[in-house]
């Protein structure tokens, strides 16, 4: 792929996104517009019970509430598909998976999109296996994790990959040995990560046998 096309795949990407993200925005922000003028006429010609009136308003701020909420959970459930798509790049070309990732995400507001951010940022440093550079990106993520289940294994798993190849081995075997069975079900599963750490492990184990 040449630098040009893959500059113009980075750059659909984020504004696909960012599109995306506005449309929806949009689409609210007419809803509870128009939801707002029915509601006020509503109450002017229905009500001359103050009271009554309050109760309405009360119940159309919910609903403005549940209307916001579903249009941010919308915009991240596209968005994290979005995320998902790249996998396939990951292998074949961890920088341009962690460029077009930036470009997708940009500088979130969100502490679970801040978390995949740097999650998989890590990972694709993990890929080209610079370690130091994959355990400062997890090290962003900070200590309170709000990942789902999945995501948290896949953090534990490269973490502990990063420790065996800095020589931090007790860090390492402290996430290994909480891990354990889930990483034996990964790796016969054929999973890539929990293969190698596990791997790692043996010829760990191996040398020191040698010794």
């Amino acid at each position: 792929m040449s630098d040009g096309s893959a500059i113009e795949i980075q750059n659909g990407y984020g504004k696909a996104v960012q599109k995306q993200k506005k449309k929806i925005r949009v689409v609210g922000l007419v809803t509870i517009f128009v939801v707002s003028i029915m509601a006020a006429a509503f109450c002017d010609l229905e009500f001359d019970n103050k009271a009554t009136s309050i109760l309405v308003y009360l119940i159309y701020g919910v609903a403005v509430l549940i209307i916001t909420t579903i249009i941010n959970v919308v915009w991240a459930m596209g968005l994290l598909k979005k995320i998902e798509s790249l996998n396939p790049l990951l292998e074949k070309d961890p920088d341009m998976y962690m460029a077009e990732l930036t470009d997708m995400i940009g500088n979130p507001k969100s502490a679970i999109l801040k978390q995949i951010l740097h999650l998989n940022r890590g990972r694709a440093y993990v890929c080209k296996q610079k370690y130091q550079a994959a355990l400062s990106e997890f090290e962003n993520i900070g200590d309170k994790i709000v990942l789902d289940p999945r995501r948290k294994i896949m953090y534990r798993i490269m973490l502990a990959l990063c420790y065996m190849n800095l020589d931090r081995k007790q860090e390492a075997m402290s996430i290994i040995e909480e891990q354990q069975g889930v990483l034996t079900e990964l790796r016969e599963k054929g999973d890539s990560l929990a293969t190698s750490l596990l791997s790692v492990l043996d010829e760990e184990k191996w040398q020191e046998e040698d010794e």
